[in-house]
């Protein structure tokens, strides 16, 4: 009897070690995979970080390497998820079409974007069972205030600079001469900072300060297409916030808007600040006279003529020129551009070769911008009718499943949905962020469908 309940105790001792043992290696394996998460989409934010190149035209940055770390999610070997049809249909089609046109236009390092893009949505879809998937949001939003705060470092480090940059005599109206977290400049970064606001929405007092800092950023900026951002995101938080929550964040918005609103610079060569204790005498050929943001502001120039006259010139805000400004215009001159480039070659040129098939249509225009701004005319160019057709179904489907989720509850679905929105003036469509974030959203939905399905197996 003795030895009998020796026996039991000692194979009790074995399962107690055992499952001791089973429970450090899967804490150990969140673990990594929390940190290995967080690295991923640090990395993504802050992407033009650089790591190295292959040869003198590629480059490579910490984006493209960060993801290794996802790689063990694939492991052992099993029966994997995978996104829906529709989006893998579209990859095909995009990389197909990117294979066809080799000879024609080269390798295209934006269809290895994509494909990195699909590693990176996949294997967050297959994380271990035992990944508590509700700390996704946490990282998005420890990530998120990081990117706020490194703006924040960057504006107070560049401030004399943004209060100065915009030379009307030189047609500058975004600053220019400064470091950006994203590609793209100052365009694209306001519009990232705003719409990374949608993952803090469960964080009050956060949310508030970040989406007025968001406002302040793009105004600064003079980034309509963030300010549009800015909009979307804020429309959806105040719709899902408390009435106490509705109020402070109206008050810090309308303070902040206000402040940046109404400030009154004088310039001199686009540089010089004139206080009011300053004795020089302005060179009136080169002074401009400014009062308001850099996007609300309007402004006082002067120019020589031909004969060497000085001409006094006004500007209006850079909100009342949408359509007129070199910006506008030159959206819409390549949207004019795109049906004609399509009839060239329907099935398309390849991923990130929109603006190359523009180029082929109209040698004569010289392009500035890496992408046509706007979603469905880039896919359209790069993988044709096809996948230009599945992409505005997905968006649809997309937009149309959300709207009816009580005008979208889930934060990943308000970052995609505002990113398909904006993507009408903005993006060039490879973007890695958009692809984490879907990622999440696709992990979410697939753990939700499980449980949904195990209480019905439950109920049987």
């Amino acid at each position: 009897m003795a030895r009998h309940f020796i026996h039991y105790k000692h194979e009790e001792s074995e399962r107690h070690i055992t499952l001791r043992k089973l429970q450090l290696s899967v804490l150990i394996k969140c673990n990594y995979y929390y940190i290995a998460i967080f690295i991923v989409l640090a990395s993504a934010m802050f992407q033009t970080l650089p790591f190295g190149r292959l040869h003198e035209l590629t480059r490579i940055n910490w984006f493209h390497v960060t993801p290794i770390l996802l790689l063990p999610v694939f492991f052992p070997i099993r029966k994997y998820k995978l996104p829906p049809k529709s989006l893998l249909a579209f990859f095909a089609v995009l990389i197909g079409a990117s294979i066809i046109n080799i000879p024609q236009m080269g390798v295209s390092a934006t269809a290895l974007s994509y494909i990195l893009d699909l590693y990176i949505c996949i294997a967050l879809m297959n994380l271990p069972e035992r990944f508590d998937l509700k700390k996704l949001l946490s990282i998005g939003q420890m990530a998120a205030v990081i990117l706020m705060v490194a703006m924040l470092f960057k504006i107070i480090l560049y401030r004399n600079y943004l209060l100065t940059y915009p030379n009307y005599q030189e047609d500058i109206f975004h600053p220019t001469d400064m470091p950006w977290f994203f590609y793209g400049g100052s365009n694209i970064e306001a519009s990232w900072f705003a719409i990374f606001g949608a993952l803090v929405v469960t964080r009050p007092k956060l949310s508030s300060f970040y989406m007025a800092f968001s406002w302040l950023v793009s105004l600064i900026y003079a980034s309509r297409a963030g300010l549009v951002a800015c909009a979307i995101v804020t429309v959806w938080m105040i719709i899902h916030a408390s009435s106490k929550i509705r109020f402070s964040f109206c008050v810090i918005l309308i303070l902040t808007v206000g402040y940046l609103s109404f400030y009154k610079l004088p310039l001199i060569n686009s540089t010089a600040l004139l206080s009011v204790s300053d004795t020089r005498e302005p060179d009136v050929e080169n002074m401009q006279l400014l009062k308001g943001s850099p996007l609300i502001r309007t402004a006082t120039f002067y120019r020589k003529d031909e004969n060497g006259n000085i001409i006094e010139y006004h500007l209006d805000p850079r909100l009342e020129t949408i359509g007129k400004d070199p910006g506008s215009n030159g959206r819409i001159k390549m949207w004019k551009l795109v049906p004609e480039a399509f009839f060239e070659r329907p099935w398309g040129y390849g991923a990130g070769n929109a603006i190359a098939a523009l180029q082929k249509v109209s040698p004569e225009t010289s392009f500035r911008e890496s992408n046509v701004h706007n979603l469905i005319f880039q896919f359209l160019l790069d993988s044709g009718i096809v996948g230009a057709g599945i992409y505005l179904y997905m968006m649809l489907k997309f937009l149309i499943h959300n709207l009816k989720d009580k005008i979208v509850q889930c934060p990943y679905a308000a970052f995609v949905g505002t990113y398909m929105l904006l993507g009408m003036i903005q993006f060039q469509g490879s973007d890695v962020c958009v692809y984490l974030i879907l990622g999440f959203y696709f992990a979410a939905r697939s753990k939700k469908r499980e449980i949904s399905l195990r209480k019905q197996e439950a109920f049987l």
